[in-house]
């Protein structure tokens, strides 16, 4: 694999997305511009810079992206025509080899070694006995014995009878044996791989035109989309941070980028103060007890109490019948009964607001979390209900005595509605 791109390969700050197995990537930061390829096939990937202030009015990200799989299709075609070429040029040289008959000498002898004694015996090569009759082998291949004629394609090569003393004990002459092969391929065949071969060379040539012709269209688009250093906004994030300035993270979908060459700040702005609220949770109903909600404003303490009915009752009474949502409901209805406060019913939860400062207490229930409440905080993640007011901002704490793991949420319906289901 390798990245198709023809420039600013070697400058910048370098770094990987590595999102799935579907989706990895390698990025260059680098004069303004963020450059993307894939680890799959090494092909560019097209990066929106934005539109805001520092980006020209010529860019056009349409464009931008016609081009650039323009780009990626012209640079795979040179790929495949560049393959069917080298399969071109092997079948060449195979059939151009194979225009003229070639000879070859053969001749190897092995041995045995029996106790006290030597046995040597030819693998390639001719023996004559007596009579005239040859015995012909080719790699440990009779190819013919007892006749005083050679076979087609073999002559008598050198005599060696002298250095082999052994064989010749045995009453041989020794020879090399000469192998004509005859060509392989004719005269028709070398020039249709020559037309073969032309044509693949012709196409290779073409394609590497295409794709120079698409990366000056594609590359135009990326210099139209450039941000210049005259561009960035002087409060732009990444004004003149180097490549050692700037580190990268990738947490599923989101790349995050620091510029270490930032100082970090509080925005002199601030956010709007949290609204005098509380929300409660019937986390787990139980029969014959009481759920007490304590809300005090001031010195003031007003208890709101609803007890849930006697199990025993139930044989006799359906009306008796209890669930989160009935206790909510009961709750509520007692706090709305005093001017100070307004709760609204939130499935098994209860949104409490006024227009004063309060605090709240919650008591009761079968176990400790029976039910409980929140206003500006929570502990952890699994205090957050499923449904809540719209907008309702809290804090995270998670470790008490550790800051940098807290963190803001909000809560938001899913169907927009004021009240109801949803997420932070």
């Amino acid at each position: 694999m390798k990245l198709s791109c023809r420039v600013h390969l070697l400058g910048g700050r370098w770094f990987s997305i590595l999102r799935d197995a579907q989706e990895k990537y390698v990025a260059q930061y680098d004069d303004n511009v963020f450059r993307v390829w894939s680890l799959l096939d090494g092909s560019p990937r097209k990066v929106d810079m934005g539109t805001n202030t520092g980006v020209q009015s010529g860019c056009n990200y349409t464009n931008l992206q016609t081009d650039l799989l323009a780009y990626n299709t012209a640079v795979a075609d040179t790929a495949a025509k560049l393959k069917l070429l080298k399969t071109a040029e092997d079948e060449f040289a195979v059939v151009n080899a194979g225009q003229k008959a070639t000879t070859s000498r053969l001749f190897k002898v092995n041995y045995k070694y029996p106790v006290g004694d030597l046995n040597e015996y030819l693998t390639s090569g001719i023996l004559q006995d007596s009579s005239g009759n040859y015995v012909v082998k080719n790699a440990d291949t009779i190819i013919s014995q007892g006749s005083s004629t050679l076979p087609t394609n073999y002559a008598l090569g050198t005599e060696v009878t002298d250095e082999h003393p052994n064989l010749a004990s045995q009453g041989f002459r020794v020879y090399e044996a000469i192998l004509t092969t005859a060509a392989t391929h004719s005269a028709s065949d070398l020039t249709t791989k020559t037309t073969a071969l032309t044509t693949a060379k012709t196409n290779y040539d073409n394609a590497v035109t295409a794709e120079a012709t698409a990366y000056t269209a594609y590359n135009s688009e990326v210099t139209s989309c450039a941000i210049t250093d005259g561009q960035v906004p002087s409060n732009a994030y990444l004004k003149d941070a180097t490549a050692d300035d700037i580190e990268f993270l990738t947490l599923n979908d989101y790349t995050f980028v620091l510029n270490k060459n930032k100082e970090v700040a509080m925005k002199s702005t601030t956010t709007a103060a949290l609204p005098n609220q509380a929300f409660v949770v019937i986390n787990v109903v139980a029969y014959n007890v009481d759920y007490k909600v304590l809300l005090t404003i001031g010195n003031t303490t007003t208890t709101f109490t609803h007890s849930t009915p006697a199990a025993a009752v139930i044989n006799n009474n359906a009306q008796a019948k209890t669930d989160a949502n009935s206790i909510a409901s009961a709750l509520a209805t007692a706090i709305n009964n005093n001017s100070s406060y307004t709760a609204v019913q939130v499935g098994p939860g209860i949104s409490i607001t006024s227009s004063s400062s309060f605090k709240i207490e919650v008591r009761g229930g079968s176990q400790q979390d029976g039910i409980y409440a929140f206003q500006n905080s929570v502990p952890n993640v699994s205090r957050l209900p499923i449904q809540a007011k719209n907008d309702y901002k809290l804090k995270i704490i998670n470790t008490t005595d550790i800051d940098i793991d807290d963190m803001w949420v909000k809560f938001e319906t899913s169907n927009g509605q004021t009240y109801g289901a949803g997420a932070g």
